[in-house]
């Protein structure tokens, strides 16, 4: 979902936990973001660090490259020909990037006191080296197969309005959930709170797990720079790797309606259909798209931006429509999300009222509040008939807080059957089963295939 941000309530907390504090999952390891240029394998103030820990920096190392290449798969078609594409070539940049610190560690260029005196333990470090080979730009990949460790998975919704963390069995058990308000325009602070919920989720499971993230917004195929975020503080930071950074871990980054889809494909109302439409409406309008209960995103990580189309079918009163965050006018978003539900019944009424009181309002007798709500419908319908135009999904679920109006499931497939192509329109339309929380199991899912 890409919340809207003119959504006028936020709360704004003090950042969980302080950004300048950042330490491996290993606790007495630290890392120094700066390398000896002289690669003497040692800088002022390391610690001292064992095989042990070698061996767990080095498997690590290996799971960034693995999800590094869970991503290539993502954006080019024919994941058995990764080797004759040279994606990994052609993406050594940013995987060098991502896997710096990891990868400076292994290497002896980072803070770390090697065992000099030590000849077994020099002799099992270089032993582990030397299974070691170098791809791309001085990329490191691991030439055995990667421990996968915990079968914790945890997810994280990074929303506009919240923050939230959960840990998930691998069958979907949740073991515990985190909710903190996000602090809004304040980027490092959302990082810092993002590596608190994470660290708190452990702590209290006394496990460790695999990370997935929803984003409000998407990164750029190949940058992995932030894009399209109604959360406009993400919008050309490097999302990935500062979240690698203050993690210390590989992880698996999406849009957050790409998490919802997925988590409503895999054990929601969308378990048993090939091709699943997410629609969240709330404060911003955002779509995502599952196919085999996977995201599905395009070449462009743009795929589900059905918010950001513009109003099919506009009348002339509709045009040119409200402006855009994304710098445009007349937005699907500008039309459907909540807020805009409230602000039409306001221009009517001159009455501040939240979607669920209009309803309300509505089932008593308001006039004006069953023409906003007609007006609403007829718009998701027109939105709506062009996804089924153009992609004809197997079934619409819907999320957020427009999704808990119950007269939308009788009345919408009505309205979009008039609207499209084809005279026929049997999709089914049903509401998500694990309603705002969908995302952030979604965020967790990233990772089921490799647990």
């Amino acid at each position: 979902m890409r919340p809207h941000r003119l959504h006028r309530r936020h709360q704004r907390p003090a950042p969980g936990g302080d950004a300048d504090d950042i330490r491996t999952h290993e606790r007495h390891v630290q890392v120094s973001p700066r390398c000896n240029p002289q690669r003497t394998g040692r800088i002022a103030g390391a610690s001292s660090v064992d095989n042990d820990d070698i061996g767990k920096a080095e498997r690590l190392l290996q799971d960034v490259l693995k999800s590094r290449v869970h991503t290539l798969r993502h954006h080019h078609d024919g994941p058995d020909n990764l080797a004759t594409m040279g994606l990994l070539q052609q993406s050594g940049d940013t995987c060098l990037r991502q896997t710096q610190l990891l990868g400076n560690l292994l290497l002896g260029q980072s803070s770390l006191h090697i065992h000099a005196g030590h000849p077994a333990k020099e002799s099992q470090m270089e032993h582990r080296r030397s299974r070691l080979k170098r791809c791309g730009h001085g990329v490191i990949v691991g030439t055995e197969d990667v421990d996968e460790g915990s079968s914790m998975l945890i997810g994280i919704d990074w929303g506009g309005t919240k923050i939230e963390g959960v840990a998930l069995e691998p069958d979907g058990t949740e073991l515990l959930r985190i909710r903190e308000a996000t602090p809004r325009g304040d980027y490092d602070g959302c990082l810092a709170l993002v590596r608190g919920i994470v660290q708190r989720l452990e702590d209290a499971t006394g496990r460790t797990g695999s990370v997935g993230i929803g984003i409000p917004g998407s990164l750029e195929p190949e940058s992995r720079i932030g894009k399209g975020g109604s959360s406009t503080w993400i919008n050309g930071q490097a999302v990935e790797q500062d979240l690698l950074r203050v993690l210390e871990r590989p992880l698996r980054v999406e849009n957050d309606a790409d998490c919802f889809a997925a988590s409503e494909a895999t054990d929601g109302a969308g378990v048993g259909h090939r091709v699943v439409f997410g629609v969240i409406i709330a404060s911003g309008t955002g779509a995502g798209i599952a196919i085999d209960g996977r995201p599905h995103h395009g070449p462009n990580n743009s795929a589900g931006d059905w918010g950001h189309n513009p109003l099919p079918f506009a009348t002339q009163d509709e045009l040119p429509g409200e402006p855009c965050y994304c710098g445009k006018s007349g937005c699907m978003e500008t039309w459907l999300s909540g807020y805009s539900f409230a602000r039409e019944y306001e221009r009517l009424t001159g009455h501040d009222s939240l979607p669920a009181q209009i309803m309300d309002q509505r089932r008593s007798g308001d006039h004006d509040a069953d023409l906003v709500y007609r007006s609403w419908l007829d718009r998701a319908a027109r939105g709506l008939s062009v996804v089924v135009n153009t992609v004809d999904p197997d079934i619409f679920v819907l999320g957020g807080g427009m999704s808990n109006i119950d007269e939308v499931y009788s009345d919408l497939p009505l309205l979009i059957g008039s609207y499209t192509f084809s005279p026929v329109f049997t999709t089914p339309i049903v509401r998500s089963v694990h309603g705002d929380s969908s995302g952030v199991r979604g965020a967790a899912w990233l990772w089921k295939e490799t647990t």
